[in-house]
């Protein structure tokens, strides 16, 4: 099974599209964020917009969604988990979008179940260089003869950088709580191995990436970070131009001998995050 963890970065740039659908060929599940779905249209032609606030130099894909699904119609099934009403996270609109996470699964893989939730305030909060909200998706796979608990999320920006805050505290705990009640509803023993990935917009020094990583979520012992394991230190692209390089990561139970490997030569300022097992 593959896996790609990856920010498209609302669409900025158009590539992104071509790049989702040649990596299809060889990826099971794609774990999204930073997509826009305009819901009140029905096309599947661009509609590029220059927002007015946080990243207004550049247009957003606001139909990303749409156009991300017709291009993966052959191979795909996919779901938008909406974290805020609005363009991007930063401002409010006239125009009915949504903007969040995104999941494509390969259409012969058939999830068990299929979960979203929130991570942080309420669906439809805008945040105006505060925290937005943020929102959590997990499902259960096929794998091995069993099930895989595979989730995802994107981190929580408050605008103060990624270290520790009690923000980002609570933001690890309710993401474990959510993972837990999904596997613990599973009942499929305790022994379900588990992946959890994204844009988690924290560092490895921070204790809110520590409470995930050590969740027995993962594992009687706690879990692995695949970043620590494969010496990944650089999670963005030539796009970023800050000094803080880490922002994605990638959680796995122990026994599950993962994969990590990034690809940094892709349209948007993340790198994408592509796990083999």
């Amino acid at each position: 099974m593959r896996v790609m963890f990856f920010n498209v970065w609302a669409g900025i740039c158009p590539e992104v599209i071509s790049y989702v659908k040649n990596s299809a060929k060889s990826v099971d599940v794609f774990c999204l964020s930073e997509v826009n779905n305009l819901i009140n249209l029905y096309s599947n032609d661009p509609f590029p917009y220059l927002p007015k606030k946080g990243k207004a130099t550049s247009p957003n894909e606001l139909n990303l969604f749409s156009l991300l699904r017709n291009s993966l119609i052959d191979t795909h099934i996919g779901f938008h988990s909406p974290s805020v009403r609005g363009v991007h996270d930063l401002e409010e609109s006239e125009l009915k979008v949504e903007y969040g996470l995104a999941t494509f699964i390969r259409r012969d893989l058939f999830p068990y179940t299929y979960r979203t939730g929130s991570l942080h305030r309420e669906l439809g909060q805008f945040n105006g260089c505060t925290s937005a909200s943020r929102a959590i998706v997990s499902m259960t796979l096929p794998y091995k003869g069993g099930a895989l608990l595979l989730g995802h999320m994107h981190g929580l920006w408050n605008g103060e950088g990624k270290g520790d805050s009690p923000d980002r505290f609570a933001q690890s705990s309710r993401a474990l709580e959510f993972l837990r009640n999904h596997k613990d509803y599973e009942a499929r023993g305790a022994r379900m191995p588990g992946m959890f990935g994204g844009d988690f917009n924290l560092t490895s020094g921070t204790h809110a990436l520590r409470m995930l990583v050590k969740s027995k979520v993962f594992g009687p012992e706690g879990g692995e970070s695949l970043n620590a394991t494969f010496n990944i230190k650089d999670t963005r692209t030539l796009y970023y131009e800050k000094d803080e390089r880490e922002a994605d990561f990638v959680i796995a139970s122990p026994w599950l001998k993962a994969n990590l490997k990034v690809e940094r030569n892709v349209p948007s300022d993340h790198a994408a995050l592509i796990v083999d097992l």
